[in-house]
């Protein structure tokens, strides 16, 4: 499948205006497969969408506030590399493809410095939130709304993760419970403008590039609606068990309210949003299959998951 996609980017690439014999080495792949282009000693990032997962629509609306950030300069992300038609991105066979510059930079490290980074990242975020409340958005902007239903309920975009077969019966009943307080928690929170709207959805540190002490977020596609609180508790994905967890949430509320307030509503929830979307990865690694394992052990992870439910359970059961 890798060489059949070098091959389809490579009949693609004169609508860039990049060279067809330009070299072309996987980056990652993850719900969308990505590419390092080289092209006379500069590089591009050329992102091959996942088929039936986001629509022209959802991506045109990805790409419009992303153009937006960069225009701006809210923050440091990737530009967009629009064709010589001036359109976002192409449709190749079944695909759709998006180019776009290449950040210098490397993932932040979860050690004694990465505090100092979520004080960034609570600032960044604060930005993004700020702009996307400001921003006057296209007429056919579309995205998803990430919530209890859409997260981690039966139909939730990333799986279910009632169906992990690393679950045994009395993992699947702890995590049957936690799932019932999030049900009942987050169904009832409400969604006003000061702590609900587009946010990124997605700043898990394999999303953030540092640079001398710059920090810059990349790969907008999981943007979307949802309480601002939810880029706190996505910034700590796959760290959730690890320690220093209070102190990065006391760091990234330093961080934001330097930009923004942070509501008594936000304050209350991100411990539920933390735990909601350790239940959606749990859910989307167990999906991935063979992708996943290359850089998790899915039981490894689920059973982190369930002490972390059963501690979440033991604070908020009454």
């Amino acid at each position: 499948m890798i060489e059949h996609f070098k091959t389809l980017i490579r009949s693609q690439l004169s609508l860039w205006r990049l060279d067809c014999n330009a070299r072309i080495d996987l980056l990652a792949i993850s719900e969308n497969t990505t590419f390092v282009i080289e092209h006379y000693s500069r590089r591009y990032i050329l992102r091959i969408y996942r088929k039936d997962y986001q629509t022209d629509a959802e991506i045109f609306s990805e790409l419009s506030w992303l153009e937006e950030i960069s225009k701006n300069h809210v923050i440091k992300v990737p530009q967009i590399i629009k064709t010589i038609t001036d359109s976002f991105f192409v449709h190749c066979e079944d695909y759709r493809l998006a180019c776009f510059s290449f950040i210098d930079g490397y993932e932040p490290r979860v050690d004694e410095n990465l505090p100092t980074r979520f004080v960034q990242l609570g600032e960044i975020s604060a930005k993004l939130h700020d702009h996307s409340l400001a921003w006057q958005r296209p007429k056919r902007f579309r995205r998803k709304h990430w919530t209890y239903q859409t997260m981690i309920g039966p139909k939730a975009y990333w799986g279910d993760w009632r169906k992990n077969s690393c679950l045994s019966n009395r993992h699947y009943d702890i995590l049957h419970r936690c799932d019932d307080i999030l049900k009942n928690t987050m169904e009832n929170v409400p969604r006003h403008d000061s702590d609900y709207g587009l946010i990124h959805a997605d700043l898990r540190l394999a999303n953030l590039l540092v640079l001398e002490d710059r920090l810059s977020v990349i790969d907008f596609d999981d943007c979307g609606f949802s309480w601002f609180g939810l880029d706190l508790a996505n910034g700590l994905s796959f760290i959730e068990h690890h320690s220093s967890v209070p102190n990065l949430i006391d760091a990234w509320f330093k961080g934001y309210e330097r930009i923004r307030p942070i509501t008594q509503i936000m304050r209350n929830i991100v411990p539920h949003l933390i735990m909601m979307r350790r239940l959606q990865l749990t859910a989307w690694l167990a999906n991935q299959g063979k992708a996943s394992s290359h850089f998790f052990d899915a039981k490894e992870f689920t059973d982190k998951t369930v002490q972390l439910a059963e501690a979440y359970i033991k604070t908020y059961f009454s």
